[in-house]
């Protein structure tokens, strides 16, 4: 299981700093958290690299799978040739499970940072957070090819969705937020015990600690006092990633399967 980095830069909101006080740079942001929470000791030696494949073109400003620059997640994209899938069977399906998470999370944050109820801070980390997914739709459309989904999760957006555009404190939304993001980690944890492709393996190996940190970062704005966070730490955030109240494609599945 992955173990939870505890953050530790307690710098000033007006500096321009990015999850857990890491430079918003998602290459050195996603090498850094890939190291730190240790996820799948046989895959890390692969990470730095496909870390540094998300900060290339076609990753943030690119088209996102099934989309087309531009376009609002969930919409219909316009008609273009998409190479085939480089994966099959059980792991094509969670590929396009969890892509069909990842694109209603993206409509999400659109939002959680449209909502108002968003100090500057909380809004800037959101719209990063938003950044790291979007890349992450794009890295997972590499191996999706053509099967990759159009429309975000049904069951997700149903269930969120109204939560995060009705309003409510900025502690309100940040909880919705760790709640989300849990349950993102839990998801990817369970599918490093499913996925058999090495190369989607080592993929997914990044996403993880990424979620998991992501978390980590709502729950300080959730309890924004440093020292009272630490006292609620262990409840807010497990000091191991578990599979707990993770998405089930069984009961999530995604739009026409």
């Amino acid at each position: 299981m992955a173990r939870r980095e505890i953050p530790t830069d307690r710098r000033g909101d007006d500096e321009p700093v990015g999850l857990l006080g890491v430079d918003a740079s998602r290459r050195r942001f996603l090498g850094r958290a890939a190291v730190a929470v240790g996820a799948s000791g046989a895959v890390l030696g692969g990470l730095a690299g496909v870390a540094s494949a998300q900060s290339a073109p076609g990753g943030p400003g690119g088209s996102t799978p099934g989309s087309t620059p531009g376009s609002t997640p969930g919409s219909t994209p316009t008609t273009t040739k998409k190479d085939p899938a480089t994966i099959s069977g059980n792991d094509l399906e969670i590929a396009v499970f969890v892509s069909s998470l990842e694109i209603a999370v993206v409509a999400l944050y659109d939002a959680l940072i449209t909502n108002g109820g968003l100090g500057p801070s909380a809004t800037q980390r959101a719209r990063t957070f938003q950044m790291h997914h979007k890349d992450q739709l794009d890295k997972l459309g590499e191996f999706t090819g053509g099967d990759a989904p159009t429309e975000g999760n049904p069951r997700l957006t149903a269930e969120y969705l109204p939560r995060f555009q009705s309003g409510g404190s900025e502690k309100d939304l940040a909880e919705l937020a760790v709640d989300l993001q849990e349950r993102l980690a839990a998801t990817y944890q369970w599918a490093m015990t499913e996925i058999e492709d090495w190369q989607f393996a080592a993929l997914v190996a990044t996403i993880l600690p990424v979620d998991a940190q992501m978390a980590v970062a709502w729950s300080q704005i959730a309890v924004p006092d440093f020292d009272d966070w630490l006292q609620v730490m262990p409840a807010v955030v497990p000091t191991t990633q578990t599979t707990d109240n993770r998405f089930d494609p069984a009961v999530y599945p995604p739009a026409g399967a």
